[in-house]
């Protein structure tokens, strides 16, 4: 049950007494990253007692992705900094400016926001160069992308906290709370094209050959998929998600992004667990239900990269309606059977 009066600032740091950001400054944050977001995950269904106010919300949210974006520009978890010094320079001096503005008070969120922007496109851009690492060991390396993970894990669950109590705000809490723009920063358009393209690197990036590696990696991806589920649901009350949405359909390109990660996987990605794949399929979901135009968008991205298919002696193009029938019963017939006796195999 649920203790009376809990909130997510309490989450985030009377249980281990410290912020997010003093969690990142320790040795070893990911057993304390590992706990905040286990406890939050593990009371969603039990938030009739929470305290958190739209302005808690909105402070938390601020906290994770000014977390996220040092964590990303200072420790460079896709080892792709090195291929352009200059260029990251700029960005860290830009996200210093971002950070004093929000230090100052006169946060609207845009300069952040634009700064998550310029780091996708950093990624987009230098997503081919070899591997840049700047840690001191392999460790290091495989840690740095497992905190990534964990960030955006909690960005996730900071997105689905206060859209539960968003809801409960219509029938037994203040209706004047405004629950429904507290989590903008997370979900704002250049953020959400942050995390698309963390997705695109972390699956077309020649696989790891250490296996702890491969594992950070494909969880990094599957958060990835999540949080980007989330951020541009489509039936979300959030007005900040539907402008993600629309962004991700046409700026962003994310429709033949997602297109070409399902359709023309390289060597590597078939180290990928099942999670992620089914992860970009939910998107498709998502896109297919909020848009019924995007059937034909989406089989017109899919043309692109997917090769008709000879099965049975009989040639059939690679569509939308043949991807997710294939999925469904690859889902259903394959081993072990389905449901299993193991959560983590339930496809």
């Amino acid at each position: 049950v649920l203790p009376t009066g809990i909130t997510i600032e309490s989450i985030m740091s009377q249980s281990y007494s410290l912020s997010i950001l003093d969690i990142l400054s320790r040795d070893d944050p990911l057993i304390e990253l590992t706990q905040w977001n286990d406890e939050i995950e593990s009371n969603f269904s039990n938030t009739r007692n929470a305290q958190d106010t739209p302005d808690s919300i909105k402070n938390a949210a601020h906290q994770l992705h000014n977390a996220l974006i040092s964590f990303i520009v200072k420790k460079d978890p896709l080892q792709i900094s090195d291929s352009s010094m200059e260029e990251i320079s700029i960005l860290k001096s830009d996200w210093e400016e971002a950070s004093l503005t929000a230090a100052n008070g006169d946060d609207d969120g845009l300069q952040a926001d634009k700064v998550a922007n310029s780091l996708s496109l950093f990624i987009a851009t230098h997503m081919d160069a070899p591997n840049q690492s700047q840690s001191q060991s392999r460790d290091e390396d495989i840690r740095n992308v497992s905190i990534c993970s964990h960030l955006i894990r909690s960005c996730k669950n900071m997105i689905r906290w206060n859209r539960i109590l968003y809801s409960q705000s219509k029938n037994t809490r203040n209706p004047e709370e405004s629950f429904v723009t507290a989590t903008e920063r997370l979900c704002g358009v250049g953020t959400v094209a942050l995390f698309l393209q963390i997705l695109e690197s972390a699956m077309c990036k020649p696989s790891a050959s250490n296996d702890e590696m491969k594992n950070a990696t494909d969880d990094l991806a599957r958060q990835c998929t999540t949080i980007l589920f989330h951020a541009t649901f489509g039936q979300a009350p959030e007005p900040c998600c539907q402008k993600a949405l629309r962004a991700f359909v046409s700026s962003l390109k994310g429709v033949e992004i997602i297109a070409k990660l399902l359709a023309e996987p390289n060597d590597d990605q078939s180290s990928y667990s099942v999670n992620v794949p089914l992860g970009l399929i939910k998107i498709v979901h998502n896109l297919i239900a909020s848009l019924p135009q995007m059937i034909g968008i989406f089989d017109a991205a899919l043309k692109k990269y997917a090769e008709p298919v000879i099965a049975h002696g009989v040639q059939y193009d690679i569509n939308l309606f043949t991807m997710l029938v294939s999925t469904l019963a690859w889902a259903l017939r394959s081993e072990p059977s389905f449901p299993s006796s193991t959560d983590q195999l339930d496809r």
